[in-house]
């Protein structure tokens, strides 16, 4: 006799966390999730957004690594409840703004880099030390002999108080699994890890978080278009609300800089503050296509001076268009689509403008150009709303006379001794003093 309703066992494994999740994430973007969730802390306790005095240190060699910030550190109940369970679980309390929102970034990094961890964390009213020998967690099994999910504390305080100069949090890994501790060894792994934080939180650093990376401070050029009397750049915002969801505000900045740079030219998409594309020239932010009677070209090096930056921010990170490890973003998103289409028109505009500069520097002539040059580099967050990109009308060229050729054959020595005559070192030189000549003499008061 059967089940008439039998179960599946559709529960997952520790084994697909271990190791098959962790696939899925560059070690440079792994590392990038635990520095988001400093800054989270950072938000949290600084929601004016001054961040002036928080820090995150990230160390790190071929034994082991560590990050350690002062941003406010995490309570016990949120470490109990909600930081340490695979995926956000209902009823995590949000913070606004933030930049973490699947719940599996600072899990599947840890795992990632190593077979032991260790995090400790100050917060106001509590402290926590939690350690993990990953390769004992993973054969713990409960009492029917599934596996067990928990982790244990090795000591915590909840009824203690903390002043928030004191409060932040510690993560180490030891025991790196090889990979790992070979590719912590290149010296451009640093070099492309110091890049990647340094563009991802331009804006936190901007605001004043300090980030280090070994020995190395992380400096920030905060994003600038030209702004004068005569050039002015668009800048579009709108709020798109959803029912019984957090509005998401959309800042759409398009424009030029005074230096043509292939490389840096494209758009710079961020949600929250973290940058998820960098410099795109591609379909995706809308370049080489057509949509209805706009058209947009390939990239091409005269709209080097071309930059576009749309900024996404919501109270609700869930709601914004990236993908789970934030490298990218969700193309699909009816929010992105939308605003794509803002994106063409404002970049349709700026090309305008490129074209014709292109053209009148071909010509020899610097009217744009010299508009360019007087313009200033304004931050973007001080550029004020402009539907439509302004730039001055060249002025008209003055209509060159009409010339025509007249070309005649002498005998060489009688040649060279006009030269002599007129002081000149060639033939063309002769044909033209013998022409003003005979004007001057014969032409009365019409010669030159």
């Amino acid at each position: 006799m059967t089940d008439s309703n039998p179960k599946i066992d559709a529960s997952p494994t520790k084994d697909f966390f271990i190791s098959i999740i962790t696939r899925d994430v560059l070690l440079d973007l792994a590392i990038a999730d635990l520095v988001d969730n400093c800054v989270d802390g950072a938000i949290r306790i600084r929601p004016d957004g001054d961040y002036k005095g928080l820090s995150v240190k990230v160390k790190f060699d071929r034994s082991s690594f560590s990050i350690e910030d002062n941003c406010g550190g995490i309570e016990a109940d949120i470490a109990i409840n909600y930081a340490f369970r695979f995926g956000r679980p209902p009823g995590m309390p949000e913070t606004p703004g933030s930049v973490g929102q699947f719940g599996v970034g600072m899990k599947r990094s840890l795992f990632k880099m190593g077979s032991y961890f260790g995090i400790a964390s100050i917060a106001p009213t509590s402290d926590f030390v939690l350690n993990v020998d990953v390769e004992d967690w993973a054969k713990k099994l409960d009492e029917n002999g599934k596996e067990l999910w928990e982790f244990e504390f090795e000591a915590i305080h909840t009824d203690v108080s903390h002043e928030m100069k004191d409060c932040g949090t510690t993560i180490t890994v030891e025991r790196l699994h090889q990979p790992i501790a070979e590719e912590f060894e290149i010296e451009n792994f640093k070099l492309r890890l110091i890049e990647s934080l340094r563009s991802k939180h331009e804006e936190s650093l901007a605001k004043g978080l300090i980030i280090e990376v070994g020995s190395v401070t992380l400096s920030h050029d905060e994003a600038v278009l030209l702004l004068s009397d005569e050039i002015k750049p668009i800048h579009l915002t709108t709020t798109v609300k959803t029912e019984d969801k957090p509005p998401v505000g959309i800042d759409i900045y398009a424009g030029v800089v005074e230096e043509a740079s292939e490389e840096a030219s494209g758009w710079y998409i961020s949600c929250n503050g973290r940058l998820i594309l960098k410099a795109d020239k591609t379909k995706v932010t809308g370049w080489d296509a057509t949509y209805d009677t706009l058209t947009i070209p390939k990239a091409h090096h005269q709209f080097a001076r071309f930059r576009g930056y749309a900024r996404f921010h919501c109270d609700s990170a869930s709601l914004l268009p990236w993908n789970t490890t934030k490298s990218g973003l969700d193309s699909e998103s009816p929010l992105y689509q939308s605003t794509k289409l803002e994106m063409v028109g404002a970049m349709r505009q700026v090309i305008d403008f490129l074209n014709k500069l292109d053209a009148e520097i071909d010509a020899g002539e610097d009217f744009l150009m010299t508009a360019i040059k007087t313009a200033k580099g304004v931050k973007i967050g001080e550029i004020p709303l402009q539907t439509l990109f302004i730039y001055p009308a060249p002025k008209k060229s003055k209509p060159k006379p009409k010339t025509n050729r007249i070309t005649y054959h002498k005998p060489f020595e009688e040649i060279e001794l006009a030269k002599e005559l007129l002081g000149v070192k060639t033939p063309k030189e002769v044909g033209e003093g013998t022409f003003d000549y005979y004007l001057s003499m014969e032409g009365g008061s019409n010669g030159r």
